[in-house]
């Protein structure tokens, strides 16, 4: 099995090295890059010999090591979302299951406490790899809470703990910026997005009650966050971002408390409009999409040859979150909201008080403007036709922005940085105008919005001015 997880790590090296290749050369080498997928498809092919060969099924040592390897090896093979990653996905949790470790490792005399502590960092792992590959494709999730017992694990540094230790000491204090620190932080902000994926796909449709209570206890996280490590704001982002670990991991938390504020409000998305019962999760919905959008067209601008994040320091990951198709989900999620919103402001214009206009504070007080969202859409249509020839999902995004800023009359363009970039790889894609109405509701996957007949009869609205901005 180890030679399995030593084949994974050359596999994703190698797929690394040759993304790096390819940002940096101004003149791609089709040849080179045959090569280079041929050598990855033959690091993996050992890979799945290996695991095959030990009996992966009996679970021997190092399986879940090497099958959560996998898992990322066929993860970064595509920026779109493959329902083969959420099979192996499947797999993994059921070799966690064989293995024990849903249960919590201290209550059996047998574990030492740093085979434990390892056990409970392996479990978080797999809970997260479960929950954000269903997520990705919709579907439900595999773990719930009441399967397991598992403990989260300590704030302890890799120094903290040894194989020969006798017992684990105290936890460190949530002041100090470790790196399980951001791990816990990032299962507890994916607890509750759990939960707001088990609402949405539950096949009856919930209580708005039950919508406002998972939205506060969104917020009650957030809120509880230590000051360090608090969801970054665009406004927030300096001319120093990038400098250290910390801001990057604040980055990441904010994408995951957006993500969930649009699952859990999308549904009322266009009930908003009309009702004013709904007025709330629909400006949830808009801001949240208005602020992701504004982090891709900073990291789209930060991570690419000459921007403040291709240092030799933070050049990897630059390159991960470019091949992060989890990342490119929550981009394309915004840009749905945006799309069916505007679709419908089209046919139905909203009008917003000038005073809401002008006193326009995101996640406070006053509405996005048609303006406001057409200059998202904008910005980011550039950066989905710049990302077309190596996603399938970009092309379909790209095709869809463009038809409904044609109705709007914005006619999007490509700025000229942004036309190099994209030259550099492939000739500028003829996209086709296709149905309005057909694209706009598969951008995205479990694209739900309610409508008023769909409604249960009993609703219950909640005052915003109690709600704290994220």
């Amino acid at each position: 099995m180890w030679l399995g997880l030593l084949f994974s790590v050359f596999a994703l090296a190698t797929r690394f090295d040759n993304m790096l290749s390819e940002y940096e050369r101004i003149d791609p080498n089709p040849v080179r890059t045959s090569m280079v997928l041929a050598r990855i498809d033959f690091f993996r092919e050992k890979l799945v010999q290996c695991v095959i060969l030990a009996n992966y099924f009996k679970c021997p040592p190092y399986t879940i090591e090497t099958f959560l390897q996998y898992f990322v090896a066929e993860y970064f093979r595509s920026q779109d979302s493959q329902f083969g990653t959420w099979m192996i996905a499947g797999m993994l949790v059921r070799m966690a299951f064989r293995m024990g470790y849903h249960r919590e490792p201290s209550r059996f005399s047998n574990i030492t406490p740093f085979k434990a502590e390892m056990r409970r960092r392996i479990w978080a792992m797999v809970v997260q790899t479960d929950l954000m590959s269903s997520a990705q494709v919709g579907l439900p999730r595999m773990i719930q809470l009441a399967m397991f017992d598992t403990h989260e694990p300590h704030n302890l540094t890799d120094e903290d703990i040894s194989e020969d230790m006798t017992e684990l000491p105290p936890s460190r204090p949530d002041s100090e910026g470790t790196t399980m620190l951001y791990a816990l932080i990032r299962t507890r902000v994916l607890s509750v997005l759990a939960r707001i994926m088990d609402l949405t796909n539950s096949s009856t449709q919930p209580a708005y009650r039950e919508i406002m209570e998972l939205d506060t206890a969104l917020r009650e996280v957030y809120d509880n966050v230590p000051p360090a490590y608090k969801a970054i704001r665009v406004k927030d982002f300096g001319d120093d971002i990038g400098i250290n670990e910390i801001e990057m991991r604040r980055f990441y938390l904010g994408l995951n408390f957006l993500k969930g504020e649009i699952v859990l409000h999308r549904p009322y998305l266009l009930l908003g409009r009309t009702d004013s019962r709904y007025e709330y999760s629909r400006l949830a919905c808009l801001d949240a999409a208005l602020e992701i959008l504004q982090f891709q067209k900073i990291m789209n601008t930060d991570c690419r040859p000459g921007g403040r994040l291709w240092s030799q320091k933070w050049r990897l990951w630059s390159v991960s979150w470019r091949l992060s198709s989890l990342v490119a989900h929550d981009f394309l999620l915004a840009t749905t909201v945006l799309c069916l919103d505007l679709n419908q402001d089209l046919v139905t214009p909203m009008h917003i008080p000038t005073d809401g206009i002008t006193d326009r504070v995101r996640f406070k007080r006053g509405q996005p403007t048609r303006a406001e969202i057409v200059e998202a859409l904008t910005s980011s249509y550039a950066i989905w036709v710049c990302e077309s020839d190596k996603s399938h999902e970009a092309q379909r995004v790209a095709t869809a922005v463009n038809l409904l800023l044609g109705k709007a009359n914005a006619n999007p363009q490509v700025s000229p940085s942004e036309s190099l970039l994209f030259s550099i790889t492939a000739p500028l894609l003829f996209i086709p105008k296709l149905p309005c109405k057909v694209q706009l509701f598969s951008l995205a996957t479990n694209a739900l919005i309610i409508q008023p007949h769909q409604l249960p009869k009993t609703t219950l609205p909640r005052s915003l001015s109690s709600t704290t901005p994220i």
